[in-house]
Protein backbone atom coordinates (compact mmCIF):
# COMPACT_ATOMS: atom_id res chain seq x y z
CA UNK A 1 0.00 0.00 0.00
CA UNK A 2 1.41 3.44 -0.92
CA UNK A 3 0.87 5.91 1.89
CA UNK A 4 -0.76 9.18 0.84
CA UNK A 5 0.43 12.61 1.92
CA UNK A 6 -3.22 13.42 2.66
CA UNK A 7 -3.67 10.97 5.53
CA UNK A 8 -5.70 12.18 8.47
CA UNK A 9 -4.07 13.90 11.45
CA UNK A 10 -5.23 11.01 13.62
CA UNK A 11 -3.26 8.49 11.56
CA UNK A 12 -0.20 10.75 11.56
CA UNK A 13 -0.33 11.05 15.35
CA UNK A 14 -0.55 7.28 15.67
CA UNK A 15 2.41 6.96 13.33
CA UNK A 16 4.50 9.34 15.41
CA UNK A 17 3.66 7.39 18.55
CA UNK A 18 4.53 4.13 16.81
CA UNK A 19 7.91 5.31 15.57
CA UNK A 20 8.77 7.37 18.63
CA UNK A 21 11.30 9.71 17.06
CA UNK A 22 9.44 10.54 13.84
CA UNK A 23 7.81 13.97 13.81
CA UNK A 24 8.68 17.45 12.70
CA UNK A 25 12.45 17.02 12.59
CA UNK A 26 14.40 17.76 9.40
CA UNK A 27 12.39 20.90 8.57
CA UNK A 28 15.36 22.56 6.87
CA UNK A 29 15.87 19.60 4.53
CA UNK A 30 12.11 19.34 3.96
CA UNK A 31 11.94 22.95 2.79
CA UNK A 32 14.81 22.37 0.35
CA UNK A 33 13.07 19.26 -0.98
CA UNK A 34 9.81 21.14 -1.49
CA UNK A 35 11.65 23.93 -3.28
CA UNK A 36 13.27 21.46 -5.68
CA UNK A 37 9.94 19.68 -6.21
CA UNK A 38 8.25 22.95 -7.10
CA UNK A 39 10.95 23.54 -9.74
CA UNK A 40 9.61 20.62 -11.79
CA UNK A 41 10.62 17.19 -13.08
CA UNK A 42 14.20 18.22 -13.88
CA UNK A 43 14.84 18.72 -10.16
CA UNK A 44 13.13 15.48 -9.10
CA UNK A 45 16.40 13.78 -8.14
CA UNK A 46 17.41 16.67 -5.87
CA UNK A 47 13.94 16.80 -4.36
CA UNK A 48 14.06 13.11 -3.43
CA UNK A 49 17.61 13.53 -2.14
CA UNK A 50 16.48 16.13 0.40
CA UNK A 51 13.23 14.35 1.20
CA UNK A 52 15.39 11.34 2.05
CA UNK A 53 17.65 13.44 4.27
CA UNK A 54 14.64 14.87 6.08
CA UNK A 55 13.15 11.38 6.49
CA UNK A 56 16.45 10.13 7.94
CA UNK A 57 16.17 12.85 10.56
CA UNK A 58 12.69 11.68 11.48
CA UNK A 59 10.43 13.94 9.41
CA UNK A 60 7.19 12.04 8.88
CA UNK A 61 5.98 14.14 5.94
CA UNK A 62 9.27 13.51 4.16
CA UNK A 63 9.06 9.80 4.96
CA UNK A 64 5.70 9.56 3.21
CA UNK A 65 7.15 11.31 0.17
CA UNK A 66 10.10 8.92 0.09
CA UNK A 67 7.69 6.00 0.45
CA UNK A 68 5.61 7.18 -2.49
CA UNK A 69 8.74 7.56 -4.61
CA UNK A 70 10.40 4.28 -3.68
CA UNK A 71 7.37 2.01 -3.77
CA UNK A 72 6.46 2.91 -7.34
CA UNK A 73 10.05 2.83 -8.60
CA UNK A 74 12.32 0.00 -9.68
CA UNK A 75 15.03 0.37 -7.04
CA UNK A 76 14.24 -2.34 -4.46
CA UNK A 77 17.31 -1.67 -2.32
CA UNK A 78 15.82 1.74 -1.55
CA UNK A 79 12.37 0.22 -1.09
CA UNK A 80 13.69 -1.97 1.71
CA UNK A 81 14.45 0.87 4.11
CA UNK A 82 11.08 2.49 3.52
CA UNK A 83 9.17 -0.76 3.75
CA UNK A 84 10.96 -1.76 6.95
CA UNK A 85 9.89 1.50 8.58
CA UNK A 86 6.36 1.21 7.26
CA UNK A 87 6.26 -2.34 8.61
CA UNK A 88 6.18 -0.75 12.05
CA UNK A 89 3.07 1.12 10.97
CA UNK A 90 1.46 -2.14 9.84
CA UNK A 91 1.38 -0.74 6.31
CA UNK A 92 4.14 -2.73 4.62
CA UNK A 93 3.43 -5.74 2.46
CA UNK A 94 5.64 -8.62 3.60
CA UNK A 95 5.51 -10.18 0.13
CA UNK A 96 6.76 -6.93 -1.38
CA UNK A 97 9.57 -6.81 1.17
CA UNK A 98 10.52 -10.37 0.29
CA UNK A 99 10.73 -9.45 -3.40
CA UNK A 100 12.82 -6.37 -2.64
CA UNK A 101 15.33 -8.36 -0.58
CA UNK A 102 15.56 -11.05 -3.28
CA UNK A 103 16.25 -8.50 -5.99
CA UNK A 104 18.94 -6.98 -3.76
CA UNK A 105 20.61 -10.37 -3.34
CA UNK A 106 19.66 -11.11 0.29
CA UNK A 107 17.94 -14.49 0.12
CA UNK A 108 17.94 -15.04 3.88
CA UNK A 109 15.83 -11.93 4.54
CA UNK A 110 13.77 -12.63 1.43
CA UNK A 111 12.76 -16.04 2.76
CA UNK A 112 12.04 -14.58 6.19
CA UNK A 113 9.48 -12.14 4.78
CA UNK A 114 8.19 -14.71 2.30
CA UNK A 115 7.35 -16.98 5.23
CA UNK A 116 5.62 -14.08 6.98
CA UNK A 117 3.55 -13.32 3.88
CA UNK A 118 2.70 -17.02 3.50
CA UNK A 119 1.43 -17.11 7.10
CA UNK A 120 -0.83 -14.21 6.12
CA UNK A 121 -2.22 -16.49 3.37
CA UNK A 122 -0.89 -14.43 0.47
CA UNK A 123 -1.37 -16.86 -2.45
CA UNK A 124 1.61 -15.54 -4.42
CA UNK A 125 3.82 -15.89 -1.36
CA UNK A 126 2.54 -19.42 -0.73
CA UNK A 127 3.37 -20.43 -4.31
CA UNK A 128 6.81 -18.78 -4.31
CA UNK A 129 7.66 -20.36 -0.96
CA UNK A 130 6.55 -23.67 -2.47
CA UNK A 131 9.00 -23.05 -5.33
CA UNK A 132 11.75 -22.40 -2.77
CA UNK A 133 11.09 -25.74 -1.06
CA UNK A 134 10.78 -27.59 -4.38
CA UNK A 135 14.22 -26.47 -5.53
CA UNK A 136 15.91 -25.88 -2.18
CA UNK A 137 16.48 -22.14 -2.72
CA UNK A 138 17.12 -20.48 0.64
CA UNK A 139 15.53 -23.42 2.48
CA UNK A 140 16.19 -27.14 2.73
CA UNK A 141 14.64 -29.04 -0.18
CA UNK A 142 11.30 -30.55 0.87
CA UNK A 143 8.95 -31.54 -1.94
CA UNK A 144 6.19 -32.66 0.42
CA UNK A 145 6.17 -29.19 1.95
CA UNK A 146 6.28 -27.65 -1.51
CA UNK A 147 3.15 -29.52 -2.59
CA UNK A 148 1.40 -28.57 0.66
CA UNK A 149 2.15 -24.89 0.03
CA UNK A 150 1.02 -25.16 -3.59
CA UNK A 151 -2.26 -26.65 -2.39
CA UNK A 152 -2.77 -23.78 0.07
CA UNK A 153 -1.96 -21.30 -2.69
CA UNK A 154 -4.62 -22.89 -4.90
CA UNK A 155 -7.18 -22.72 -2.09
CA UNK A 156 -6.50 -19.00 -1.62
CA UNK A 157 -6.59 -18.23 -5.34
CA UNK A 158 -9.42 -17.88 -7.84
CA UNK A 159 -10.03 -18.10 -11.58
CA UNK A 160 -7.11 -18.60 -13.94
CA UNK A 161 -4.47 -18.31 -11.20
CA UNK A 162 -6.14 -21.12 -9.24
CA UNK A 163 -6.30 -23.32 -12.34
CA UNK A 164 -2.61 -22.75 -13.13
CA UNK A 165 -1.57 -23.75 -9.61
CA UNK A 166 -3.72 -26.87 -9.73
CA UNK A 167 -2.11 -27.82 -13.05
CA UNK A 168 1.29 -27.21 -11.49
CA UNK A 169 0.46 -29.55 -8.59
CA UNK A 170 -0.66 -32.27 -11.00
CA UNK A 171 2.45 -31.82 -13.14
CA UNK A 172 4.85 -31.90 -10.20
CA UNK A 173 3.24 -35.01 -8.76
CA UNK A 174 3.80 -36.62 -12.16
CA UNK A 175 7.46 -35.54 -12.01
CA UNK A 176 7.85 -37.21 -8.63
CA UNK A 177 6.41 -40.44 -10.01
CA UNK A 178 8.86 -40.41 -12.92
CA UNK A 179 11.78 -39.52 -10.66
CA UNK A 180 10.92 -42.46 -8.41
CA UNK A 181 11.45 -44.76 -11.39
CA UNK A 182 14.83 -43.25 -12.26
CA UNK A 183 17.30 -41.85 -9.72
CA UNK A 184 17.98 -38.17 -10.34
CA UNK A 185 21.13 -36.10 -10.29
CA UNK A 186 20.59 -32.70 -8.74
CA UNK A 187 22.97 -29.87 -9.54
CA UNK A 188 23.16 -27.06 -6.96
CA UNK A 189 21.52 -23.81 -8.00
CA UNK A 190 24.70 -21.84 -8.53
CA UNK A 191 26.89 -20.40 -11.23
CA UNK A 192 28.88 -23.13 -12.93
CA UNK A 193 32.43 -23.09 -14.19
CA UNK A 194 32.05 -22.56 -17.97
CA UNK A 195 34.85 -25.04 -18.61
CA UNK A 196 32.83 -27.85 -17.02
CA UNK A 197 29.72 -27.41 -19.17
CA UNK A 198 29.08 -29.99 -21.89
CA UNK A 199 30.27 -29.07 -25.38
CA UNK A 200 28.13 -31.61 -27.26
CA UNK A 201 24.49 -32.50 -27.52
CA UNK A 202 24.34 -35.23 -24.91
CA UNK A 203 27.60 -35.09 -23.01
CA UNK A 204 27.19 -35.67 -19.29
CA UNK A 205 23.53 -36.61 -19.70
CA UNK A 206 22.47 -33.04 -20.51
CA UNK A 207 20.61 -32.41 -23.75
CA UNK A 208 20.44 -29.40 -26.03
CA UNK A 209 17.45 -30.80 -27.93
CA UNK A 210 14.72 -33.13 -26.72
CA UNK A 211 11.54 -34.70 -28.00
CA UNK A 212 9.87 -32.45 -25.42
CA UNK A 213 11.76 -29.28 -24.52
CA UNK A 214 11.46 -27.62 -21.09
CA UNK A 215 8.59 -25.15 -20.76
CA UNK A 216 8.44 -22.15 -18.46
CA UNK A 217 5.21 -22.19 -16.38
CA UNK A 218 2.62 -20.44 -18.51
CA UNK A 219 4.76 -20.54 -21.65
CA UNK A 220 6.98 -18.03 -23.44
CA UNK A 221 4.70 -15.07 -22.79
CA UNK A 222 4.91 -15.65 -19.03
CA UNK A 223 8.70 -16.09 -19.29
CA UNK A 224 9.03 -12.68 -20.96
CA UNK A 225 6.70 -11.21 -18.33
CA UNK A 226 8.84 -12.69 -15.52
CA UNK A 227 12.09 -11.31 -16.95
CA UNK A 228 10.59 -7.87 -17.55
CA UNK A 229 9.45 -7.76 -13.93
CA UNK A 230 12.49 -9.39 -12.31
CA UNK A 231 15.44 -7.89 -14.20
CA UNK A 232 16.56 -4.46 -13.04
CA UNK A 233 18.60 -2.11 -15.19
CA UNK A 234 21.46 -1.40 -12.73
CA UNK A 235 21.44 2.28 -11.82
CA UNK A 236 25.18 2.69 -12.36
CA UNK A 237 24.98 1.11 -15.82
CA UNK A 238 21.95 3.23 -16.71
CA UNK A 239 23.66 6.46 -15.61
CA UNK A 240 26.75 5.59 -17.68
CA UNK A 241 24.70 4.79 -20.77
CA UNK A 242 25.72 1.11 -20.78
CA UNK A 243 23.64 -0.96 -23.21
CA UNK A 244 23.85 -4.51 -24.48
CA UNK A 245 22.36 -7.99 -24.46
CA UNK A 246 23.28 -10.97 -22.31
CA UNK A 247 22.54 -14.47 -23.52
CA UNK A 248 22.16 -16.54 -20.35
CA UNK A 249 22.55 -20.32 -20.50
CA UNK A 250 21.27 -22.65 -17.80
CA UNK A 251 20.23 -26.23 -17.17
CA UNK A 252 16.64 -27.22 -16.47
CA UNK A 253 17.02 -30.22 -14.18
CA UNK A 254 14.83 -33.32 -14.19
CA UNK A 255 12.71 -31.79 -11.44
CA UNK A 256 12.35 -28.52 -13.38
CA UNK A 257 14.71 -26.51 -11.19
CA UNK A 258 17.11 -24.04 -12.81
CA UNK A 259 20.83 -24.74 -12.28
CA UNK A 260 24.30 -24.11 -13.74
CA UNK A 261 23.50 -20.54 -14.73
CA UNK A 262 26.13 -18.67 -16.73
CA UNK A 263 26.25 -15.61 -18.96
CA UNK A 264 27.46 -16.69 -22.40
CA UNK A 265 27.75 -13.15 -23.80
CA UNK A 266 29.06 -10.84 -21.07
CA UNK A 267 29.34 -7.12 -21.83
CA UNK A 268 29.29 -5.36 -18.44
CA UNK A 269 30.02 -6.93 -15.01
CA UNK A 270 27.10 -5.24 -13.24
CA UNK A 271 24.58 -6.18 -15.92
CA UNK A 272 26.05 -9.69 -16.23
CA UNK A 273 25.57 -10.21 -12.49
CA UNK A 274 21.99 -8.93 -12.61
CA UNK A 275 21.10 -11.21 -15.54
CA UNK A 276 22.52 -14.20 -13.69
CA UNK A 277 20.67 -13.31 -10.49
CA UNK A 278 17.35 -12.94 -12.31
CA UNK A 279 17.62 -16.31 -14.06
CA UNK A 280 18.54 -18.05 -10.80
CA UNK A 281 15.36 -16.55 -9.30
CA UNK A 282 13.15 -18.32 -11.87
CA UNK A 283 10.48 -20.69 -10.58
CA UNK A 284 10.76 -24.37 -11.57
CA UNK A 285 9.96 -25.26 -15.19
CA UNK A 286 8.19 -28.20 -16.78
CA UNK A 287 11.28 -30.35 -17.50
CA UNK A 288 12.27 -31.84 -20.83
CA UNK A 289 11.65 -35.45 -21.82
CA UNK A 290 13.18 -38.00 -24.17
CA UNK A 291 11.50 -41.35 -24.84
CA UNK A 292 9.10 -40.71 -21.96
CA UNK A 293 11.92 -40.13 -19.48
CA UNK A 294 12.82 -36.89 -17.71
CA UNK A 295 16.14 -35.43 -18.88
CA UNK A 296 18.35 -32.50 -17.97
CA UNK A 297 18.38 -29.90 -20.71
CA UNK A 298 20.17 -26.70 -21.67
CA UNK A 299 18.16 -23.57 -22.33
CA UNK A 300 19.09 -19.99 -23.25
CA UNK A 301 17.36 -16.64 -22.77
CA UNK A 302 18.41 -13.17 -23.99
CA UNK A 303 18.28 -10.22 -21.57
CA UNK A 304 18.67 -6.74 -23.03
CA UNK A 305 19.57 -3.49 -21.28
CA UNK A 306 18.93 -0.03 -22.64
CA UNK A 307 17.35 -0.71 -26.04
Amino acid sequence: MIISMKQSLFIIVLAVLSLGQLGAQGEKELQKAQKYEAAGEQQHKNAIKYYRKAADKGNLEALFKVAENDLVGDRPCEQIKTLEILQRLDEADAYRLSNAYRRCGDMEQSILYLEKAAKENNPKALERLGDAYWCGKGVERDRTEALRLYQLAAEKSTGEEKQQILEKISSFRGILELLAKSPETITPVTTSDPDTLPKTNKEGGIFYFNEQMPVYPGGTEKLVEFLCDEVLYPEKAKMNGVTGTNVVEFVVEKDGCVANVKVKTPFNPICDEESERAVIAMPPWQPGKNEGKLVRCFFEVPITYGH
